[in-house]
């Protein structure tokens, strides 16, 4: 759920009181660094500029921005070697063309190799989208956020976070399905077989039809009957009620239910059989969760962090890790996140240039990528948000309307009709983890 701005939540740690290490302590230091590279950079003092996005990069290698400054920063000094192996490795990420607003590559634009990789940048950004289509819909007001796959009646169920509703697609056409209460809007969605229901993580924000002032920051996990669409569990976040926003759900292999609140950072359980939602290990442990897995023995939980990137929280010790990935990967700003029968992962990335799905494999405990490919960007993928499994496909939102709307409930630029793909996964080879 993209309610927060990416800018907002890079500046500071979890609240106050929180627990705040590891990769989240981290990102403040990478916070501190950036800024003091970007006032030497404005200030003309190449050296010092150079020196401080050197550090934000041991600091946090996933942030592709670091290696432009510090591209810019050694071409300022007249460095082209090192200006040179900078780009290359900020062209590696494949997150947009390669940027010059100030004309920090001038002088070296007659040097072969600058062409060179301005060509991987061409080829690393370059439209694919193995993507067949499921379903179109209106282009009127709706936010398509959530998708969820009822494998025993091959329903797709999609959360509208403008009408505050669900539907179902099923033979290419949508019916109604369940209206939500409260003010409360749709968000992600995980389809419960066992108990023959479908939980939703719900929460009231500024771009709900009808929202008004005061209404926002509650939020509920909502248990909804899959066969009729009846609301047969309602559990509120606890106590203060308000600031927070469950906004994905995952299931537990024992039963429980998970729920991520972007707003605060938290992580909340429902475990099985019990009564109310509980934080897990602490409030606001993390920056801003989006999707998460649980792993199989039920004691680990693969977050995507949009600030953080994928992150591990041990659900016993409450100890928080990195995902370690290879030079030239980024896991920021992923918001779907699923796992697929084979173990391998796929997940959205929305807050990056061009946006994408990608695919990738972890190492059996989870603390490395071992292989990674972007499998869908460019204009058929834009603006994506969840997404669900389908076999050996991918099932995703694009076009979600998020993109035409800011903090209000009315859009603010042209509506388009939001989409579902089903997304043909590539091949995974191998790649080096460097760091």
């Amino acid at each position: 759920m993209r309610v927060k701005a990416l800018a907002a939540i890079l500046l500071s740690c979890a609240p106050a009181g929180s627990a705040c290490a590891g990769p989240i302590q981290d990102l403040n230091r990478f916070s501190q660094a950036a800024d003091d590279g970007l006032s030497a950079y404005r200030a003309r003092n190449w050296a010092a500029a150079e020196q401080a996005f050197a550090k934000a990069y041991r600091i946090a290698p996933q942030r592709a921005l670091a290696l432009y400054y510090l591209a810019a920063s050694a071409a300022r000094l007249g460095e082209s070697a090192k200006a040179l192996q900078w780009l290359d490795g900020f062209a590696d990420f494949g997150t947009g063309a390669l940027l010059d607003p100030d004309h920090a590559f001038a002088g070296m634009a007659q040097l072969p190799r600058l062409a060179q990789i301005q060509a991987k940048f061409a080829s690393k950004s370059a439209a694919r989208c193995a993507c067949l289509p499921i379903f179109e819909g209106k282009a009127a007001a709706f936010i398509a956020e959530g998708l969820a796959y009822d494998d025993i009646s091959g329903r797709l169920l999609v959360s509208g976070v403008w009408p505050r509703r669900i539907v179902v697609i099923h033979q290419g056409r949508e019916q109604g399905f369940a209206q939500l209460p409260d003010g409360l809007s749709p968000f992600g969605m995980r389809v419960d077989a066992r108990r023959k229901l479908i939980w939703v993580a719900a929460a009231s924000v500024a771009q709900n039809e009808g929202a008004r002032a005061g209404e926002g920051g509650r939020s509920a996990l909502l248990g909804y009957d899959l066969r009729n669409g009846a609301l047969r569990m309602r559990y509120d976040t606890p106590p203060p009620t308000r600031g927070r926003a469950l906004n994905d759900v995952t299931l537990g292999p024992d039963g429980s239910v998970y729920a991520s609140d972007a707003n605060e950072g938290s992580i909340f359980r429902l475990a099985a059989g019990a009564s109310a939602l509980h934080p897990v290990c602490a409030f606001g442990i993390l920056k801003s969760p989006q999707g998460m897995v649980v792993n199989a023995s039920g004691r680990r939980l693969l977050v995507a962090d949009y600030a953080a990137g994928l992150i591990t929280l041990d659900l016993t010790s409450c100890e928080i890790r990195q995902v370690a990935v290879p030079n030239g990967v980024t896991t920021l700003t992923m918001d779907g996140l699923a796992q697929l029968a084979d173990g391998s992962f796929a997940a959205t990335q929305n807050g990056i240039h061009p946006a994408r799905l990608v695919h990738f494999r972890l190492s059996p405990d989870w603390g490395r990528i071992v292989s990674f490919a972007v499998a869908a960007q460019g204009p058929r993928f834009r603006d994506p948000t969840l997404l669900a499994i389908h076999g050996t496909k991918v099932l995703a939102i694009t076009g979600s309307q998020w993109a035409s709307f800011d903090d209000g409930s009315e859009p603010v630029r042209p509506l388009s009709a939001w989409r579902v793909l089903a997304v043909s996964l590539p091949h995974l080879s191998a790649v080096r983890t460097d760091h």
